[in-house]
């Protein structure tokens, strides 16, 4: 022990010049980097407070994101982030153990070897805390199932009854990124932790997305009607966000499914052209926003090919877009009363690219929407996505659409099943808690997580949870994932 240091204290430093295998710790014992990622082979340890210091910067993130649980985690953060103005982390011996070396109980210089630490003892599975958006068009005040789900599961949610609680965002898109409830995990966001723990997306989806998470999964609750919009395809997309990234701040597309929780009614598409013909005639106000020439095209087009009817359509709906706002109040007053309210669960790509037209303050692009849009139409029911229902759990239906960034499981289980196993799947996954209340269980978790209404619980690739149910009600959850 040096002069001048306190008794109780023994410093530990690699020293810069050792070899790669073989690093020394002045004060006794020595370390290996051993060819496993992640862990690190320790020949000395001591009961004693500890300073560590000079350890790479990936080496030192391993260590001690992976061991510290209730331990400095200030001073491990400036450790983890390369700050070597303040190069020296001290331990205590309560926090010693947590890096997964066991200690003599007495004092003394005594040497273990072979003891590890594993870096990939981080928990997989966490709690997660959500983003809430209040654009205009949400449901007002508790009014909002948004805002419900929000109040269920944080007992110190203020829910403002002024306010429209219009999305719950459960994700790592940067808008949205989700903040993790685990006091044990040194990254404080989804996105965070995902990026220094990529394996947890499942080997396929990593490489896919490049290490990213590839959808945003969400809780909308509708007062009033959306905006006129569409989304871009991928090429679109990056096109879009070349041209005027403060409009379009994505580069990605963003395919969507909206699950409803409540009866719902939406728009989407063109009706089938007899159909449009016919409210063309029954409606005089609408004929006059089309256009006597673009209303008789679209007529001649009903007995034509398919690329004469597209032609048609995208020319009476540029009319009636391209028509002063003043002349189209009055009937969109009319549409906004026929759109019913409506709660809805929906998934998407990992974007916020919108393309608007109307019924919003928001940036509008009516000569983008006009062009981009196919120009197909169908009946209503086409645009009906059913599920599937799994052949290996009754209480599981899938929605699983023909884009590859994400797939939804609804989950049913009946108040009479006292514990339900949510399967391991190869891909990261987000699970959400619509009605029931559980306590979650993994194989490598030290502690339950309890899972209320609103809920939202992230599982890392290849975890299954086990959910024992506290109170003899159905379960309804949604879990999204990424099943390439």
């Amino acid at each position: 022990m040096g002069a001048g240091q306190r008794r109780g204290h023994l410093r530990w430093e690699l020293s810069r010049n050792c070899s790669p295998r073989r690093r020394v710790l002045r004060g006794g014992g020595c370390a290996w980097v051993t060819s496993r990622p992640g862990a690190v082979e320790i020949d000395s340890c001591h009961p004693l407070p500890v300073t560590l210091t000079q350890l790479s910067a990936s080496r030192r993130q391993n260590i001690f994101t992976a061991g510290l649980r209730d331990g400095n985690i200030e001073a491990c953060r400036r450790v983890s982030t390369n700050n070597l103005q303040t190069p020296h982390l001290t331990l205590s011996p309560r926090q010693i153990p947590q890096l997964g070396c066991s200690f003599p109980a007495t004092g003394g210089s005594g040497l273990r070897s072979g003891v590890e630490t594993d870096a990939l003892s981080v928990p997989p599975v966490f709690p997660l805390s959500c983003v809430v958006q209040q654009y205009a068009w949400g449901k007002m005040g508790s009014n909002s199932e948004v805002a419900r789900l929000l109040a269920s599961s944080d007992p110190l949610a203020q829910i403002s009854e002024d306010k429209p609680y219009a999305e719950l965002w459960m994700g790592a898109h940067p808008r949205g990124d989700a903040k993790i409830l685990d006091n044990s995990i040194l990254q404080k966001t989804l996105g965070q932790w995902i990026a220094e723990n990529q394996d947890c997306l499942g080997s396929k989806v990593k490489d896919t997305f490049n290490g990213k998470l590839p959808f945003l999964f969400k809780v909308l609750s509708v007062e009033t009607a959306l905006s006129i919009q569409a989304h871009p395809n991928k090429e679109l997309a990056e096109k879009l966000h070349l041209q005027a990234p403060q409009h379009y701040p994505d580069a990605n597309h963003k395919p969507e499914m909206a699950i409803a929780l409540t009866p719902f009614q939406g728009l989407c598409g063109f009706r089938p052209i007899e159909e449009i013909v016919t409210f063309l005639t029954k409606v005089p106000e609408f004929q006059f926003l089309i256009g006597d020439n673009a209303a008789t095209q679209l007529k001649q087009s009903l007995s034509r090919d398919s690329q004469t009817v597209a032609s048609a359509l995208q020319s009476c709906f540029s009319h009636l877009m391209k028509s002063e706002k003043k002349v189209v109040v009055e009937q969109l007053n009319l549409l906004v009363k026929r759109i019913s309210q409506h709660d809805c669960v929906e998934c998407m790509a990992c974007s916020d690219n919108t393309v608007r037209a109307g019924l919003t303050p928001k940036f509008i692009d009516v000569p983008t929407l006009c062009e981009m849009l196919s120009y197909i139409p169908s009946p209503s029911q086409d645009r009906l996505f059913p599920p599937a229902r799994s052949q290996e759990d009754p209480y599981l239906s899938i929605y699983d659409p023909p884009v590859p960034d994400f797939t939804v499981m609804k989950m049913e289980v009946p108040g009479s099943v006292t514990e339900y196993r949510v399967l391991a799947l190869d891909s990261a996954s987000i699970l959400l808690m619509v009605q029931g209340t559980v306590t979650a269980s993994t194989r490598t978790a030290q502690a339950t997580i309890s899972l209320e209404r609103g809920g939202v619980l992230f599982i890392g690739a290849n975890e299954s949870v086990s959910l024992k149910l506290t109170l003899p009600k159905d379960l309804l959850m949604f879990r999204a994932c990424c099943l390439l």
